[in-house]
C-alpha cells in the first residue's frame, strides 16, 4: 500500500526515459561482467577457501575503483543527452544545514536498519559455504586509505548508477515501482556473485532497502551516506 502511494506521487510513468534502451542494455552488460567472473571463480576447481590470494587488498581495490569510475562515466554519458545529469539522478539539496543534518540522521537510521536486517538474515541463512574474500580487507595505512576511497566510490557510484539511473529508468519504462525496486536489487545483488550465493541474497536485500529509501526521500543522499558507512565498517572486521 505504501509503495503504491509513493508510486502515484512520483509519477515515474509520465517521465521520459533517462537514456536510450541501448544505453541501459550496455550498462547491464557492464554490471554482468563481475557476475560472470564471480560465478567462474566460485566454481573454479581448487582447494583454496579464498577466491583471492593472500594480501590482495590493493589488487582488488584499485581495479574496483577503476571499474566504478567507468560505470559512473558511462552513466553520465547516457543521461546527459536527456539533460538530467548526475546531480539530477542524485536529487535533493543541501542548501541549509538542517537538510544536511536531516539526511545524515536518516542515513544513520538506514545503517542501523541494514545491520539489524543483515543480522537476522545471518541467523536464518546460516554461514556461507562459498569461497571467502576476507583477504581483501585492508592491512596498514596505505591499504586502509585505498579502502576508504573505494568505499566512497562504491557508495556514490552504486547508488547513482543503480538506484538513481537504473531504478528510475525501469519506472520510466512503465514498470511498477515495487517491481523496479525488486529488479534493480536482483541485478545489483547478482553483480556481487563473486562473494557467493548467500552474499547475493544479503546484497539484494540491502539494495531493496536502499531503493525504498531513495523513493521515500526522492534523493540518493541519505542512501549514499549509509552505503559508504556500511562499507567502511568492513575495516572493523579486519581489526
Amino acid at each position: 500500500m505504501a509503495i503504491t502511494a509513493i508510486s502515484s506521487s512520483l509519477r515515474f510513468d509520465r517521465r521520459p526515459p533517462l537514456a536510450p534502451v541501448w544505453h541501459t542494455l550496455g550498462l547491464l552488460i557492464l554490471i554482468a561482467l563481475p557476475m560472470i567472473s564471480g560465478v567462474y571463480v566460485q566454481r573454479r576447481g581448487n582447494t583454496s577457501a579464498q577466491i583471492f590470494t593472500r594480501h590482495a587488498s590493493l589488487r582488488f581495490s584499485i581495479p574496483a575503483i577503476i571499474y566504478l569510475a567507468i560505470l559512473l562515466v558511462y552513466t553520465w554519458w547516457g543521461v546527459r543527452r536527456s539533460g538530467t545529469g548526475l546531480s539530477g539522478l542524485i536529487g535533493g539539496s543541501w542548501i541549509t544545514a538542517r537538510k544536511v543534518f536531516t539526511d545524515i540522521g536518516i542515513s544513520l537510521g538506514f545503517l542501523v536498519t541494514v545491520i539489524i536486517v543483515m543480522g537476522a538474515l545471518t541467523k536464518v541463512l546460516g554461514a556461507s559455504n562459498a569461497k571467502g574474500i576476507n583477504v581483501i580487507l585492508p592491512n596498514g595505512p596505505v591499504e586502509i586509505l585505498v579502502w576508504v576511497i573505494l568505499s566512497l566510490m562504491a557508495g556514490i557510484v552504486e547508488e547513482t548508477v543503480i538506484r538513481g539511473y537504473l531504478q528510475t529508468q525501469l519506472c520510466c519504462w512503465g514498470l511498477p515501482v515495487s517491481l523496479a525496486v525488486l529488479a534493480q536489487a536482483i541485478i545489483f545483488g547478482a553483480g556481487h556473485a563473486y562473494e557467493g550465493f548467500k552474499a547475493v541474497v544479503f546484497i539484494s536485500v540491502f539494495a531493496i532497502l536502499a531503493g525504498l529509501l531513495a523513493i521515500w526521500r526522492k534523493s540518493l543522499r541519505p542512501g549514499i551516506i549509509g552505503h559508504v558507512a556500511f562499507d567502511l565498517l568492513a575495516i572493523l572486521q579486519r581489526g
